[in-house]
């Protein structure tokens, strides 16, 4: 058996209620969103695109954030093996 309880959670700051529920394996929390105004339902493509644009930017940026990681060790493999070939020129 399942038990429901519609409940709302002030101290997470939210507005929207949601549906408690219980079953043998533990229990879960699933949303109940009311249907969405017709303003809502205008402004939702835009939305989409908004956040699929900045998705891609957000990947894009952590290829260069990788690129740059990779660049930066092999200037630091570069300098080190530079300071060893000064250091053995100036000891021979």
């Amino acid at each position: 058996m399942s038990e429901r309880s519609t409940i709302s959670s002030p101290s997470l700051n939210m507005s929207e209620p949601y549906e408690a529920k219980k079953n043998g394996h533990g229990g879960y929390f699933a949303w109940f969103d009311p249907p969405t105004c017709p303003h809502g339902m205008e402004f939702k493509p835009y939305l989409i695109k908004k956040v699929k644009a900045l998705e891609n930017e957000v990947d894009s940026l952590k290829h260069t954030r990788r690129s740059l990681k990779i660049l930066l060790g092999g200037s630091w493999i570069a300098l080190a093996s530079l300071v060893f070939a000064l250091l053995r020129c100036s000891v021979a």
